[in-house]
């Protein structure tokens, strides 16, 4: 299961806050399938990284598993990148 309590993320710039995402609450059970849609820019892979764990929120908790999603990925996850991660010059094995 996967819980978003209250997520939010906002950036820090000189010019001000940007809010990427602003407090999302959502509960996922275990073998549920769910789309995030949107238009582009409204935060959809931000709130994916957070839920995998590679950004951290500003505000809010998000737990996989019952556990706090604190920066590292959950054991419980895979992700699938947007863009390929693949490295052109090693064989199929070594990606």
């Amino acid at each position: 299961m996967i819980t978003l309590d209250k997520v939010g993320k906002a950036y820090q710039s000189r010019q001000g806050t940007t809010h990427a995402v602003g407090e999302v609450s959502l509960t996922i059970e275990a073998g549920e399938f769910v789309s995030i849609v949107g238009p582009s820019g409204c935060g959809k892979s931000t709130l994916l990284n957070m839920i995998a764990g590679f950004l951290r929120p500003t505000t809010g908790a998000i737990h996989v598993d019952g556990r706090l999603v604190d920066g590292q990925v959950p054991p419980a996850l895979g992700y699938i990148f947007q863009k390929d991660t693949l490295l052109p010059w090693f064989s199929v094995k070594k990606n």
